[in-house]
């Protein structure tokens, strides 16, 4: 798969942790689906601390509009579960 990457960095929205639990299945599903275009993603943190705060994707896409599309898929993103997407 000969595509550019894009790093997609998605911070959680005010009360996430209850989304995040209840969407875990549909996020992995989305993810196993599309793992060929997922070269790598996990979860943030502040240094030291246990809570997450969002999560960071580094997939592959033609434009900036198919990273999107892509993430759009995906029930954390299409669920507004995050505060920020850059």
């Amino acid at each position: 798969y000969d595509s550019p990457l894009f790093l997609i960095v998605c911070k959680d929205g005010p009360g996430a942790s209850g989304p995040r639990a209840a969407l875990l299945d549909g996020h992995l599903a989305h993810v196993e689906a599309n793992w060929r275009r997922y070269v790598l993603a996990g979860p943030l943190r502040n240094p030291g601390e246990t809570p997450l705060i969002g999560s960071y994707f580094l997939v592959r896409a033609k434009n900036a509009d198919d990273a999107l599309a892509l993430m759009m898929g995906d029930p954390y993103v299409s669920s507004g579960m995050y505060g920020s997407m850059a």
